[in-house]
């Protein structure tokens, strides 16, 4: 066993030896993965209010891309809390993962409904709006918004995958552990680009 208060690193390794470990393990990962995020959205909120003092307005673009930041540090909590909520009522068994997986496939599933919708909101106000134009057609803005559309469609597929058999429990397992800060790295590029909007002059 490595790292043995890094828990992610534990249930990696306990992967080749075993599908399943101790529910403290569990706890501890999701509780310490849990706190770190939280402290991470206290950073970004308070980071974000002080820059865009210097701006002085927000524009349209700028509050879904806030309202973005703060729906998926949400969304990387309840990944976290959801697992911790499931150890009181299962063990550590194989409906535990795949609970765990259901459940952050709903939670995508709600990300590509709100990110659609939001598309269409953005484009709209693009006809009427310069400002929200020229962010939007930015290449920072053009450039993440590529990269959303594969992070948030791409893992659509997943639940379908693993019911036809073509991937395994041990890809679900890692799925589940790795989702939450996947889902915060996700936090920070809505982060930049706030921060990319409030230092831009717009002419």
């Amino acid at each position: 066993m490595v790292f043995s208060y890094y828990p992610l690193a534990v249930l990696v390794d306990h992967l080749t030896e075993s599908l399943f470990v101790e529910p403290e393990q569990i706890a501890n990962y999701f509780m310490f993965s849990g706190e770190i995020i939280v402290g991470l959205l206290a950073f970004q909120g308070i980071a974000t209010t002080f820059v865009f003092g210097r701006k002085g307005t927000w524009s349209y673009l700028d509050l879904w891309l806030f309202t973005w930041m703060i729906f998926n540090n949400v969304c990387a909590i309840s990944l976290c809390l959801f697992p911790i909520y499931q150890l009181i009522h299962l063990g550590v068994e194989r409906q535990f993962w795949e609970n765990c997986f259901y459940f952050g496939s709903f939670v995508i599933f709600l990300t590509a409904m709100l990110f659609l919708y939001t598309q269409h909101k953005i484009t709209k106000r693009k006809d009427v709006d310069v400002t929200v134009e020229i962010e939007a057609d930015s290449k920072p803005q053009v450039l993440f918004q590529k990269i959303y559309f594969l992070i948030v469609f791409l893992p659509l597929i997943l639940p379908f995958a693993y019911s036809l058999g073509w991937v395994n429990l041990e890809f679900i397992i890692f799925v589940v552990c790795i989702a939450p800060w996947l889902w915060c790295a996700v936090t920070f590029s809505n982060f930049f680009l706030l921060i990319h909007n409030s230092l831009r002059i717009i002419e």
